[in-house]
C-alpha cells in the first residue's frame, strides 16, 4: 500500500512485509495501483487525484525490468479493487457505501477498458 513507501533523499524505497511471497509480480503492482486509488477517493475526494503517481510508478516500475508485470497488471488491479470494496463494506467505512460503489465502478472500468485493446 502507499503506507509501505517511503520517499527519502532523491530515491523512493518500497517495503512489503505483510504480503511479501513469490507470485506473479503484477499482483503486488495491481494491488498498489488499486491502493492509490482507494487512498485517493478516501483522502482526496476523488479516485483519479492521484493518476499522476501512479503513472510515474508503473513506468518505472516497468523501465527498471520488470515488463513482463504488465502482462496480468489488468486483471490484479480490477481484483484488487473488488477486494477493497468488500473491505469497505464489511468494515462500514466512513463513506462505505460510496467507497464500495466508486471501487466496483473501478474494477469494472479496468476489465472493460482490457477487453477493448
Amino acid at each position: 500500500s502507499a503506507a509501505q513507501v517511503i520517499l527519502a533523499q532523491g530515491r523512493t524505497v518500497v517495503i512489503d512485509w505483510d504480503g511479501h511471497d513469490v507470485a506473479d509480480p503484477a499482483r503486488d503492482v495491481g494491488r498498489f495501483l488499486a491502493a492509490l486509488r482507494r487512498l485517493a477517493l478516501g483522502r482526496l475526494g476523488s479516485i483519479r487525484a492521484l493518476d499522476g503517481a501512479a503513472e510515474v510508478f508503473l513506468k518505472t516500475y516497468l523501465a527498471e525490468g520488470r515488463p513482463e508485470a504488465e502482462r496480468n497488471l489488468r486483471f490484479y488491479e480490477a481484483a484488487a479493487c473488488v477486494k477493497l470494496s468488500k473491505y469497505n463494506l464489511s468494515n462500514s467505512v466512513p463513506r462505505w457505501q460510496e467507497k464500495t460503489e466508486a471501487m466496483l465502478d473501478e474494477g469494472h472500468r479496468i476489465l472493460k477498458q482490457e477487453a477493448t485493446r
